[in-house]
């Protein structure tokens, strides 16, 4: 069964030139997994997602959607501890087929507690992937960077993920990223998570810090950068 709660949707008609963004929502999964409500991913040619989750019964969770698309996996960020406590990981499919209804399912044998934030843009060059890094902590500070990354080229469209577990409250994000969905955590139910993006037009190394207002304990962040 799909459980979908606490949905984000944001869409905007972008603009000329370059890259630009086109869409994005959150969802809040549940404790199996499950389907994200739709989304307009139409005139896009990426989209990437990510993932929070607490891995007790499903280290890696299966990413499909409606249009049966290929996504690729990157690094996935782990606090500390076996299994580990929470997973923040990012996957991303370039020329993807998109639709007026897309919708995205994580799947695995087993409890999780996800949720998943999604996002498309148009003007992203073919075999778009560049760089990622990552981060986790399992202490009580209200902030995380990302982990830095320099992107090899000028022209970057730069992704990062916020993973946490106990209540963020405000969720934010410096050095001039857009966040674009955000899903509080749910406690029992789902991990929470947010999704931002820069596009950059000069190279220049990138380590945002995300914040969390009410400082959860466990935190994991993702951060990649993409070419156009």
């Amino acid at each position: 069964m799909s459980i979908i709660i606490n949905p984000f949707i944001f869409e905007s008609a972008g603009g000329g030139g370059g890259v630009a963004f086109v869409s994005a929502r959150g969802d809040g999964l549940g404790t199996s997994g499950g389907t994200s409500g739709s989304l307009n991913t139409s005139g896009s040619n990426f989209i990437v997602i990510h993932a929070s989750w607490y891995p007790i019964g499903v280290d890696n969770p299966t990413l499909s959607d409606s249009q049966g698309n290929t996504w690729t996996p990157l690094t996935s960020h782990t606090t500390p501890g076996s299994p580990g406590i929470l997973r923040s990981r990012l996957w991303y499919c370039y020329s993807p087929i998109t639709n007026a209804a897309h919708t995205f399912t994580l799947s695995g044998a087993g409890g999780f507690y996800a949720s998943i934030q999604i996002a498309a843009f148009s003007g992203v060059s073919a075999s778009p992937f560049d760089l990622e890094n990552g981060n986790n902590s399992d202490s009580g500070s209200t902030t995380l960077s990302t982990g830095s990354i320099t992107p090899s080229q000028a022209n970057s469209l730069v992704i990062t993920g916020f993973s946490f577990a106990l209540d963020g409250g405000t969720i934010s994000i410096d050095s001039g990223y857009t966040i674009v969905a955000t899903i509080p955590f749910n406690n029992g139910n789902y991990d929470g998570g947010s999704l931002a993006y820069k596009i950059l037009t000069s190279s220049s190394a990138q380590n945002p810090t995300w914040t969390a207002t009410s400082s959860p304990t466990y935190k994991a962040a993702s951060i990649a950068s993409f070419k156009y």
